[in-house]
C-alpha cells in the first residue's frame, strides 16, 4: 500500500468503530448497521478501492464453515491481489515488528471458526469481535494462538 493508501485505511477503520458484530452476513456488512469477522475488512478493502466490484465469498456460518469455505477465502483474498507474507511455519510474535498498516491477518480454529482482522500499526489490530467492531492489541491472546496467515496488499 502507498503511505496515502495506509493514511486513508486508519480513517476508514475509525469510521467502523462500534458497528455491531453479526454472525453469517456472507460479505453484507453495512457500516454502523452490521457486520461480521469477514465482511468487515472486505467492506474497508472495498472503500479503499483495493477491491473494486464485489468479492464473491463462501458460504459460511461462524461456527461450522470448514476447511473447504477456507480454502475459498484464501483464494478469493489471493486473487485480489494480496500477497502472503507470513504463513504459520513462525510464531506470530515474531512477525510483530515486521506488520505494516493495512496487512490482513487471518485466523483459524481448526476448520470450524475463521476470523479476519487489520493490521492498524503500534501493534494494535481493528476487527469485528463481539460485540461491535473496535480496535485491540495485536497481543490479544486469540490472535496469537490462532494466526494462520498474513497478507499484504501491495501498490
Amino acid at each position: 500500500m502507498t503511505a496515502e493508501q495506509k493514511e486513508k485505511i486508519l480513517e476508514i477503520l475509525k469510521s467502523w468503530y462500534e458497528t455491531p458484530f453479526i454472525p453469517s452476513l456472507h460479505g453484507k456488512a453495512i457500516k454502523r448497521r452490521y457486520a461480521d469477522c469477514v465482511s468487515f475488512p472486505i467492506a474497508v478493502y472495498t472503500e479503499l478501492g483495493i477491491i473494486k466490484g464485489e468479492m464473491k465469498l463462501p458460504e459460511y456460518n461462524s461456527k461450522f464453515c470448514g476447511s473447504y469455505a477456507f480454502k475459498q477465502l484464501i483464494d478469493g483474498i489471493q486473487s485480489l491481489g494480496a500477497q502472503q507474507i507470513w504463513a504459520k511455519e513462525t510464531r506470530f510474535i515474531e512477525l510483530i515488528p515486521s506488520l505494516e498498516v493495512g496487512d490482513l491477518i487471518v485466523c483459524s480454529i481448526g476448520a470450524g471458526c475463521h476470523h479476519l482482522c487489520i493490521y492498524a500499526g503500534n501493534e494494535w489490530i481493528v476487527d469485528c469481535y463481539p460485540p461491535a467492531v473496535r480496535q485491540r492489541s495485536v497481543n490479544f491472546k486469540l490472535i496469537h494462538k490462532t494466526a494462520k496467515y498474513v497478507f499484504r496488499f501491495k501498490n
